[in-house]
Order: structure tokens, then sequence, then C-alpha cells
């Protein structure tokens, strides 16, 4: 699988997104009959569209050369189907969940019948964690590297669930700190920018200021619906385009184009937004009302005994680190990423700082790696007025 990646330069793939839908209440009308997908596509979990169209044949050609009308034969056709259709539509979406959340007490394997309790245990994560953010905090962009170290060396112990922190409703009456206009958030994004070495700036605040953050931070939800780590490379994708390319995030446009970028239903996004995701965005707010959250970022760690560490705001690495090892101790980081492209395998898109940090080489050796990396066509480098990010090339 790894040499067929390695060869594969993508430019000739096809990105299948899989349809669901729900069994329909016939499978004809007067004289047209539909049988297999056309009738019943269930999500492809399942692996069962060609011999259910093969079932659907032979049931339905028994049915017709019993000689009985063709109304009957057809309902009679759905009533002998539409039972184990039913099971496979209700079976894809249970696998799809799943998957897509393994850490589910009723994971399965497909295929596999007898997951024993032990195996199941081991899909648990160790520790939680409940990540309070918001697509404008410059806290949270500037904690990227030491988030991503830790996913990177500890993830197989925790489970982030993030949830957004509404840092900017709107611009009438605001006062958070130092910040109350955005000519302020400009001043602060600028100072942060000279201080530490992720790329911030402030150009946004001057040239096209978010009215608020809610929209994005809505987005985002939206995109959780749909699949988790996709939603991730959302979230992060939103965080790029404003911090390093100065976007204005809160267009609804940008919002469409970055969630096709990353393979998201863009469609199925905008319309989550404006209903069920707009909920998810309020019970995150009230959720961190009810924890007492007003610094962000928060980070809520705990684990299967209840004991608990908060962090706020800006964290070191270390200090991540001794929090995992204090609730889990026999937790072991995962040193096994070596090379400059397994990690871009993993993270697709970094600055130059998040690359240094997470390999553990100083700047000016990653700048030669990066850019030896870029001439062998393997890296995209990509350059602002803030910093150089590098994107490996799909």
């Amino acid at each position: 699988m790894q040499e067929v990646l390695t060869l594969n330069d993508f430019s000739n793939n096809y990105i299948w997104h899989s349809t669901d839908f729900d069994l329909l209440p016939t499978f004809h009308k007067n004289n047209v009959l539909l049988l297999g997908d056309a009738a019943h596509l269930a999500l492809p979990f399942t692996s069962a569209g060609i011999t259910n169209a093969l079932v659907d044949a032979k049931c339905f050609s028994e049915l017709l050369l019993a000689g009985k009308p063709f109304e009957e034969v057809c309902n009679n056709f759905y009533q002998l189907r539409a039972t184990d259709l039913k099971e496979h539509v209700t079976l894809g979406r249970q696998i799809q969940e799943d998957f897509l959340n393994p850490t589910s007490e009723n994971f399965k394997i497909p295929l596999i019948r007898n997951l024993n309790e032990a195996s199941s245990k081991k899909l648990q994560k160790k520790i939680s964690l409940l990540y309070f953010t918001d697509p404008v905090c410059s806290t949270c962009w500037l904690i990227q590297p030491q988030l991503r170290k830790m996913s990177l060396l500890y993830g197989a112990y925790i489970d982030i669930k993030y949830h957004m922190g509404g840092l900017l409703p709107n611009w009438n009456n605001y006062s958070r700190g130092i910040i109350n206009k955005p000519d302020d958030a400009a001043a602060h994004w600028k100072e942060m920018g000279q201080i530490y070495e992720m790329p911030i700036s402030p150009d946004v605040w001057i040239d096209s200021p978010l009215a608020s953050s809610f929209p994005p931070s809505i987005a985002i939800k939206a995109a959780q619906l749909q699949n988790k780590i996709k939603a991730y490379n959302f979230h992060r994708r939103i965080k790029e385009l404003l911090f390093f390319e100065s976007k204005n995030i809160s267009d609804i446009d940008l919002i469409t184009k970055t969630a096709l970028e990353v393979g998201l239903d863009e469609h199925k996004l905008i319309k989550d937004m404006g209903n069920i995701a707009k909920v998810k965005f309020e019970e995150d707010l009230a959720l961190a009302d009810t924890l007492g959250v007003s610094t962000l970022p928060t980070l809520i760690f705990s684990n299967q005994s209840n004991k608990e560490f908060i962090l706020k705001g800006y964290q070191e690495f270390a200090d991540l680190e001794q929090v995992i090892l204090n609730l889990f101790p026999e937790a072991k980081a995962d040193e096994s990423i070596k090379s400059a492209i397994e990690m871009f395998q993993i993270y697709p898109s970094m600055a130059t700082y998040e690359f240094s940090y997470l390999m553990g080489i100083d700047k000016l050796e990653a700048e030669r790696v990066l850019e030896a990396l870029k001439q062998s066509g393997k890296l995209q480098k990509v350059v602002s007025k803030s910093g150089t990010f590098w994107k490996l090339n799909s």
C-alpha cells in the first residue's frame, strides 16, 4: 500500500463521494421497475451492491415467470426485498458511524463476528480532551505545533473533541482584554508575530475585517457532522486562510470553496449551517458556559477515573506531555515517524517552524530539507508577507 501511494501522482484519481438515502416506498411506477443501486443504494460499508442486484434479478424474474399481473408482481417484489434491503441501509450507517468514531463501545470489524471484549477495550482511548477554541483565536493558532506534536506522539491515547468558544459574536460593545475593535486585533496580531515563530498576518483586520467568528465556527460544526478527519482538515485550512493568507473566513463563498477543497460535501455543509450545525454550535457555547471557560484556548484533560487537568492559554509541549503522563503513566511516545515525507503525509501543510519543531531540527536544516523536497517535486512552497508554508503535492 505504501508503494502504491508513493508511485501514484494522483493526477488521474477520482474521488468517489458515496451517497446515502432512505429505502424508497416503492421500486416501480407504471411499467418502469428499478433494480439494484437504482432502487436501493446503501453506503459502501455493506459491500453488497452487486449481490443485491443479482438477488433482485433472480427474485423479480421468478415472480414474473409465475404469470401474474405486472402491478402485482412489482408489489410482491417490493414486499419480498424491502426488509433485507432496509437492514442493509441501516447496517451501512452503523458501520460508517463505528468507522468514523472507533472509540464507540459498539465498534465492529466488518465480516469479523467474534470481536472479544478484550479487543474492544483496546480501542478505547485512555484520555479525553475537550478543546475549546475559535477560528479567530490567535493563541489557538500559535500553539498548533505543540498540539500537532502531542497528537503525533500520544494521539493513540487521546480522544479529542473540538468545541467552539464564540470568541467574536460581533463588534458591538465588544471588549476582550486590550481588544475592542478590528484595529486593536491587528495591533495584537502584529505583536504576536514578532514574539512567536508561527506566521501570523494582521492584514485581514485592516483590509477585510471579520464581523464575527460565528459563521466559520458554525461551518466547522457542520464539517464535524460529516467526517471527523475532514472536519479537522477543514478547521486547519480555515485557520491557514485567516492567519497566513489574510482571508475573511466568514465569507460564505470561501467557506464553500474550502469545504470542497478538503473533500466535504459543500452543499450539505451549507444546508447544515442553517439548522443542525447552528444548534451544535449553541450547544458548544452552553457547555463552555457551564464549565466556566473564559480563556481560549482551554484544554480540559480527564481519564477514566475522572481525574482532571485544565490548561488555559498558550502551552509548551512539555506541559501537555506532563498532563498526559499524569493521567496515564503507561503512555509511550510514538517515535515511528522518521522521514520528512512521512511527516507531510500526516500533516500535508506546515509552516517552516512547524516542520522544524515536529522533526526536532533547527530552522536552517529544516529549510534545506524542505527546499530539496520542493526541487524533487514533492512539495509546493507558498510565500506570504508573514512567512512560508509548504504543502504536499497530490
